[in-house]
């Protein structure tokens, strides 16, 4: 993608509500996505999306679920989806609030981001 065209791409983003982030996890193009307008965060991997869908409430972000596309499943995109959520959290000293069970199990495997829950 040439420099014009992502710089639209961009722009076209924010437009919608999308907030661009780079995934500490990776060395390529972002690929981490806060989709405000619907309220999700997006981990786009081989042009499929995994989410976790939120809800805001002043500084607490609950995450009722968390979805993977079936071809993303099994190899580490929804770890690496919700490692990016709670960068994010941390960043932005928000507190998480997980109601969905991935969710739950995978703050409980990663006792490194207790300060991120609530």
């Amino acid at each position: 993608m040439d420099v014009p065209r992502a710089a639209g791409a961009k722009r076209a983003l924010a437009a919608l509500g999308v907030q661009q982030i780079v995934n500490p996890m990776t060395d390529g193009p972002p690929s981490f996505f806060d989709n405000t307008e619907r309220q999700r965060f997006e981990l786009v991997e081989n042009g499929l999306t995994a989410f976790a869908t939120y809800r805001r409430s002043d500084d607490r972000v609950l995450i009722p679920h968390v979805e993977s596309p079936v071809p993303l499943r099994g190899k580490g995109t929804a770890d690496r989806l919700m490692r990016s959520v709670a960068e994010h959290l941390r960043r932005h000293q928000l507190k998480a609030v997980p109601l969905c069970g991935y969710a739950r199990a995978w703050f409980r495997r990663h006792p490194e981001f207790a300060d991120v829950l609530d």
